[in-house]
């Protein structure tokens, strides 16, 4: 019996769901060593599965959205957007 592929799993985005943290510190553009303390530090949540440890993507993007909210002072602004 063949394995449902991920896009025909209901309810599961066709994204991936965990990162392995090279493919964090690749996303991230930053050190491996920063990759674990942001794990540390709550920042980003980690599973393991086997032996190997993964991120939650969704973790990943919620810290960057952290990052910009915090950077421009709580308003999200797009890059070329209109000013209103």
């Amino acid at each position: 019996m063949a394995h449902p592929t991920p896009a025909s799993l209901p309810d599961v985005p066709a994204e991936r769901l965990l990162s392995s943290f090279a493919e964090v510190q690749a996303a991230l553009s930053c050190s491996r060593s920063t990759v674990y303390k942001l794990v540390r530090e709550g920042e980003l949540t980690p599973v393991k599965i086997g032996g190997r440890r993964y991120v939650v993507t969704q973790s990943m993007r919620d810290y960057v959205d952290r990052l910009v909210k915090a950077a421009v002072g709580g308003r999200v602004q797009v890059v070329g957007a209109a000013q209103k």
